[in-house]
């Protein structure tokens, strides 16, 4: 009699995956903690990945580190999002139902608009910024929707000005109400509605953004955010794709925004080289830290770290107490929706850090400390912990962050 030996799912595809393939799979986000369906699932979408990659030619520097990609299901809403000191703000994952749509897109923008096509850090910074990669929210009380949160107004005034052209991309239904055809039209549409509208261009990235927000203050704050964010993005990027980062450009817009904040509120200029040396400084301080890899030590450097050993200088080293993360609760918001899992928030709270703050029930009009989940008598329990306390955060906490719909893991 001939036997028949059954393979698995997740081993059949490990065969089927290219070998580079199957060591991408592992190196994603959590991928020894997903369950066996969860992993044969994700080895299927590198799969298609592969072929993608393959059927468009896309070259190697616009496909995603596998570190920055975790799983997910296309029915699912949430992010994760990396988050520590050298980082001004979290930087959300690339979830796995997406990647392969901002890889294709990202070379398709290049080859049609060429050098000023939109980064692909950018998108994924302005995207994780607009929605935190859900590409079902809607914003503006239902006036914004998808990954870019397209704004209604906008959207008719672009169907008005070149209805060949954006339909292609979203249509409008009886009720009024705009949507995009599909996910792949949703990415694709920052791509081009940034250099065909909001004049975005390899030398003029911080005021395509800043564009793209509107005017004012408010716009500044947003373009310095999420170019600031695909910086760090970049920063992956380099170390995966073995390049250095190019700062040249986002100097002269730095610049610029600042010379012209500073002529608007003090009537003063910005000296060159002022700027120039507080820049230096800056990227020295950041390259100490590790965010971008720099090229090898000019004699410049060599001189200017010769200069700064031989000055007296006041060293201040950070205590235990400094490098420990907190959670601010925020206004409007409580210790719970900060947590997706009850038994880890009492773990945290049970901190020794976190001395004077606590859960608690009331039992017949008696008020009980809660210091596990076997200590809950229902569902129903209470905190004394409110808006403005800051919370401390052990190292491998996941918390949720309510207004931007993502999980932080805290390193």
């Amino acid at each position: 009699m001939m036997k028949v030996y059954a393979l698995s799912l997740t081993l059949l595809f490990s065969i089927l995956l290219p070998a580079h393939a199957r060591e991408m799979v592992t190196e994603t986000f959590r991928y020894n903690r997903l369950p066996s369906d969860e992993k044969t699932a994700l080895a299927n979408v590198f799969s298609l990945r592969a072929r993608n990659q393959k059927r468009f030619d896309i070259p190697k520097q616009f496909t995603v580190p596998a570190e920055l990609i975790f799983y997910r299901q296309q029915s699912k809403k949430f992010c994760y999002a990396i988050k520590n000191k050298n980082y001004p703000f979290s930087v959300g994952m690339i979830p796995s139902d997406l990647v392969s749509y901002y890889e294709q897109e990202a070379w398709r923008a290049r080859q049609q608009h060429g050098e000023d096509a939109p980064a692909l850090s950018v998108v994924l910074a302005l995207h994780y910024t607009e929605s935190a990669f859900n590409p079902n929210i809607k914003g503006d009380h239902g006036n914004s929707i998808g990954l870019g949160q397209l704004y209604k107004p906008t959207a008719r005034i672009l169907l008005k000005q070149n209805n060949e052209l954006w339909s292609d991309y979203f249509y409008f239904d009886k009720k009024g109400n705009h949507h995009f055809r599909n996910t792949q039209k949703m990415i694709r549409f920052t791509f081009d509605f940034l250099p065909l509208v909001k004049n975005y261009a390899k030398g003029q990235k911080f005021d395509g953004v800043r564009a793209y927000n509107g005017i004012g203050e408010h716009a500044e704050h947003y373009a310095h955010k999420v170019i600031t964010r695909s910086l760090v993005y970049e920063r992956f990027f380099s170390k995966y794709h073995q390049y250095t980062i190019n700062t040249q450009q986002y100097k002269v817009n730095l610049r610029n925004l600042l010379s012209n904040y500073l002529y608007h509120k003090y009537q003063v200029e910005l000296p060159a080289d002022q700027f120039e040396n507080l820049f230096n400084e800056c990227v020295d301080l950041v390259a100490a830290e590790g965010i971008f890899p720099l090229q090898k030590a000019t004699d410049q450097h060599i001189a200017l770290e010769k200069k700064i050993n031989a000055t007296n200088m006041h060293a201040h080293q950070f205590s235990v107490e400094e490098q420990k993360t907190h959670l601010l609760i925020e206004d409007g918001q409580v210790v719970f929706d900060y947590f997706r899992d009850t038994k880890l928030m009492l773990s945290v709270l049970n901190q020794q850090e976190n001395g004077g703050y606590y859960c608690y029930d009331r039992i017949k009009g008696e008020k009980k400390i809660i210091f596990d989940v076997n200590d809950l008598e229902d569902e129903t329990f209470y905190s004394n912990i409110i808006p403005g306390d800051f919370v401390y955060l052990p190292k491998g906490t996941m918390v949720f962050t309510p207004k931007e719909n993502a999980t932080v893991l805290i390193r």
